[in-house]
């Protein structure tokens, strides 16, 4: 039986950590349990979705590790605020593959997008492990892009269609065109939201100076400043995003 209003109170409660003992945190577990989660994996032979937070969170520990070695700073511990803001981003990345996968299952939504929108998270992660800033952020623009789209098609089967048939040339209708179809299904925050930051994360499509990878004055400061203070901008704008399409999703769809 799914109970969203305990999911929501979970959500939002979300424990910030790191140390995760090679299994799914505690919430994350009880999140997805109020979901439905077991009653739609009895009878399957693996779960639906696979936990790999703690093979991230090392790679980004050894990440660090590395960029301290060849630059000779000293050995100062790297700030465990920081190393909370990775291991909570790893927990929404998790969340949503759940949310996905359930949606996938059991619902009409279009299911090559579900998948996708999965897949760009896990990019946008890796992308940033590996210090590739303006990308992973260009990729959590395509994750706004692919929910908001699965909306707009889920809502005109037609477009859904031409799009699902022409491999080569279709694609989605304008993002402001998408919202603007939405008018009435979602409300005006949630409209603004989405504007907003897929405004914010235009900055590393088109380039803005301070989303460069290679941005010269930032580079020449301590690397483990540079690399802290954009894998932290980083994350918070994840949770963000992902968070706020977690609520809106459990809302709308299951």
């Amino acid at each position: 039986m799914i109970n969203k209003e305990k999911a929501f109170v979970l959500l939002e409660g979300f424990k910030a950590e790191y140390d995760f003992a090679g299994k799914p945190p505690a919430d994350i577990t009880e999140f997805i349990k109020c979901l439905g989660w077991e009653e739609i994996g009895k009878g399957k032979n693996r779960s639906l979705v696979l936990w790999n937070g703690e093979h991230l969170f090392s790679d980004f520990l050894e990440k660090w590790e590395f960029d301290r070695d060849i630059s000779k700073e000293d050995g100062t511990p790297i700030s465990k605020e920081y190393l909370k803001n990775v291991g909570l981003a790893l927990k929404y990345e998790y969340a949503w593959d759940a949310v996905a996968a359930i949606l996938f299952l059991q619902s009409d939504l279009p299911r090559e997008l579900l998948l996708e929108s999965s897949n760009d998270l896990e990019c946008s992660i890796i992308l940033s492990k590996e210090r590739y800033f303006k990308q992973a952020f260009q990729v959590l623009r395509n994750y706004c892009e692919v929910c908001v789209s699965i909306m707009y098609f889920q809502r005109n089967k037609g477009m859904y269609i031409a799009w699902l048939n022409d491999m080569e040339t279709y694609h989605f209708p304008e993002y402001r065109e998408m919202l603007n179809v939405l008018t009435g299904y979602l409300e005006e925050r949630e409209k603004d939201y989405l504007k907003k930051c897929y405004r914010r994360l235009n900055h590393s499509v088109h380039s803005k100076r301070k989303r460069l990878n290679m941005n010269i004055e930032r580079l020449e400061g301590e690397v483990r400043s540079f690399y802290c203070e954009n894998t932290s901008e980083w994350s918070e704008e994840f949770m963000s995003i992902a968070k706020f399409m977690l609520e809106l999703y459990v809302r709308k769809y299951l």
